[in-house]
């Protein structure tokens, strides 16, 4: 019998501890079921990178150490040339005058993790302020990349970042102006983030250099993007990022700083909810202190949700509906389906790509047909009572409620 996800995630923590006779004992066949959820979930070459510190490459099945390294050089032949597009996309920026901020993948592989090739990537995420967005299309544009068309105010009330850029033999960019949902955006959260945005220095990357956040502000827009832009659907790859990210700058983080902006943002559930994930999967040193200042009471129920949602996360569909209306009245339940297949004509355009209005409204029995397809099966039964469909949605659905959904 093979392990089930929380003992995965239970051994996953142990290996990437800091204690160096940490190795689970696993037969054959649940080390192949622990590569293959960790290769799922993005961090198999880091898996493989923490074994080896422990000197227990040899507890690897020959196949699947084979198959490690070849991952490790396909990635780090692809990272030469994510080196490359960085360094092209530099230049371009300092060109037109523009400072560019990088997110995520690209400053934690070549400034942050041991290795860049334990970090896997793929679009690159740029981030400039809102009033310089469109002349940073501009220059993009002008350098040989395309987008799909959009109206920038449309975005701006339902999304962070711009249809993703693509050129021919380059990695596909997306340009962010925001680092925050627009629906979880607040005064307070305007507040930090601007905060955020200010906490910035400059790394080189090749022969170009970009803007990338400090040490205790990394931390905080790592939190945030698990907690509420993904919405505790994220993999491990995100998690693991908090684990090096304190690896690398354990001196240098302030911890009182992250927690006082946490609680300025209002969203201090989300948060602890994020650090304990991390500290308890992926062997995150996050002080005690930082959980007692948040003060956030952490309930078995809630902690095995959001366990799920890692352990699932590629199985989520986060625009199902079918959760909600398990616990819908029937007035309830057309309403729902009303909002969800009608929504306003400028999220329509924004969602579709759409130029003109009178174009959304063929989208709506689209997305009525979408949607009866999808989950015909699922909407039939929601139609009267089912307490064993009600018993597999009520977590999902208390998590939703405990974090303010």
């Amino acid at each position: 019998m093979g392990l089930s996800g929380k003992e995965k995630l239970r051994n996953i923590c142990q290996i990437f501890g800091n204690d160096n006779l940490s190795i689970p004992v696993l037969s054959e066949q649940e080390w192949i079921d622990l590569f293959e959820f960790t290769q799922k979930q993005g961090v198999l070459c880091y898996l493989y990178y923490s074994l080896s510190q422990k000197k227990s490459e040899n507890i690897i099945p020959e196949d699947w150490l084979r198959r490690i390294k070849l991952q490790l050089m396909h990635f780090s032949v692809g990272n030469i040339k994510h080196l490359q597009n960085l360094e092209e996309i530099s230049l371009i920026f300092k060109k037109a005058q523009i400072p560019v901020l990088l997110l995520k993948g690209s400053h934690l592989a070549f400034h942050v993790y041991p290795s860049p090739a334990l970090r896997p990537m793929g679009d690159i995420d740029l981030f400039v302020r809102e009033e310089y967005v469109l002349k940073g299309v501009d220059a993009l544009v002008a350098s040989g990349y395309q987008s799909n068309y959009f109206v920038f105010e449309n975005l701006k009330k339902y999304n962070r970042h711009l249809p993703p850029f693509t050129k021919a033999g380059r990695r596909s960019i997306e340009f962010h102006w925001t680092l925050i949902q627009p629906k979880f955006q607040t005064p307070d959260t305007e507040r930090v983030t601007n905060w955020l945005i200010d906490e910035i220095e400059e790394k080189q990357f090749g022969n170009g250099s970009a803007l990338v956040f400090k040490p205790s502000a990394i931390v905080f827009q790592i939190m945030l993007h698990i907690g509420l832009n993904d919405e505790l659907r994220s993999s491990l790859k995100n998690l693991l990022d908090i684990t090096v990210i304190i690896q690398k700058y354990q001196n240098d983080i302030d911890w009182d700083l992250v927690s006082d902006k946490i609680i300025e943002t209002s969203y201090r559930r989300r948060f602890a909810l994020v650090g304990w994930l991390a500290k308890n999967i992926v062997s995150a040193d996050i002080p005690d202190h930082f959980f007692q200042v948040l003060n956030v009471d952490l309930s078995k129920e809630i902690k095995e949700a959001a366990l799920n949602r890692i352990i699932y996360f590629s199985d989520i569909d986060s625009e199902n509906v079918i959760p909600i209306l398990y616990h819908a009245n029937l007035l309830q339940k057309i309403v729902i389906i009303l909002k969800y297949v009608f929504m306003s004509p400028s999220k329509m355009r924004f969602k579709h790509n759409l130029k003109n209005n009178w174009e959304v409204f063929k989208y709506y029995p689209k997305r009525l047909f979408n949607l009866t397809k999808t989950y015909k099966s699922d909407i039939l039964k929601t139609l009267r009572a089912n307490e064993e469909l009600m018993d597999k949605t009520k977590e999902e659905i208390l998590l939703r409620d405990w974090l303010g959904n």
